[in-house]
This record gives structure tokens, sequence and C-alpha cells, in this order.
């Protein structure tokens, strides 16, 4: 805890002081899924879960990083010629389908997901949908676990 005190008085001495700005330091940092899936969602178009993982968005930060922010490509927008980041053009090569998704990485990404159908400015009617999908199978899950438990109880 030293280091995070250090670091504070850093920031405090150099003009960082978060609550002068009437700002709260978060204790949550929200991932940060690649242009491509982002771009995906905006246009509501079917994007996989995987690219909202915490190994999805650490891939997409790891690529943000090796790619020029500034390169576009060209695309037909209706009958227009457009200009287009070229990050949100390419699919990741890492990316895993969601039936091959662990529990946990389905759990994390659909929670990542449904935040940014937010931000991305989905009607809340069909954010609303998506997270009762989840919570429903979610109530599945916990659903078997009890009838299974049950049923070998009163098989011994």
């Amino acid at each position: 805890m030293v280091w995070f005190s250090s670091l504070l008085w850093i920031f405090w001495s150099i003009g960082l002081n978060l609550q002068t700005l009437g700002q709260m330091v978060s204790d949550h940092i929200m991932p940060q899924p690649s242009k491509f899936a982002i771009g995906k969602l905006k246009s509501f178009n079917f994007v996989e879960l995987w690219y909202f993982t915490d190994e999805g968005c650490t891939k997409a930060q790891d690529s943000s990083r090796a790619q020029s922010d500034d390169a576009y490509g060209l695309m037909r927008v209706d009958n227009l010629v457009a200009l287009k980041l070229v990050a949100s053009f390419k699919a990741s090569q890492n990316v895993i389908q969601d039936a091959d998704l662990t529990w946990r990485q389905m759990n994390v990404s659909k929670n990542t997901m449904l935040q940014y159908m937010d931000l991305c400015s989905w009607l809340q009617k069909h954010v609303q949908s998506f997270t009762h999908f989840y919570f429903n199978i979610e109530l599945l899950i916990m659903y078997q676990a009890k009838v299974r438990r049950q049923w070998h109880n009163n098989l011994a």
C-alpha cells in the first residue's frame, strides 16, 4: 500500500487531485473490447462474446498498441464510398466461438457486452431482453444443480 500512497501523492503534486475535479476514483476499470467488436455492436450485428472476455479485451489492447489509430480503409455505405478505421475491419484470429467458452468467460463477457450495448445506444428494451435471457440461463444452471442433487439424494 505504500506504493499506492506514493502514487496518489505524485498525482496530487502534479495537479491530478481527483477530489478537486469533483470525481471519485472508481474501484472498477471497465474492460475495453476491440474497435471491431464495438463497431459490430454499434451496427447491431452479431459479435462473439469472446471479444468481451478478459482475454479478448487484453488481446484488443495489445493489438491496438501495435496498430496505428489513424489508419483508414475504404468501405461502401449505400452507394457511397466512406473511410473507416482499419482496426474496425479486422476480426481477431484468436476468437473463440460462443459454444466453446467456459462458464466464467461467458459470465464475464455477457456483463461487459451488456454495458457496451448501453454505451452503443441500444434501445433499453433490447438490452433488457438480453439481460433477462442471460439471467434465465443462470437460473437454469442453478435449477439443474438442485434437481441433480435431489435426484442423487433420492437414489441413496
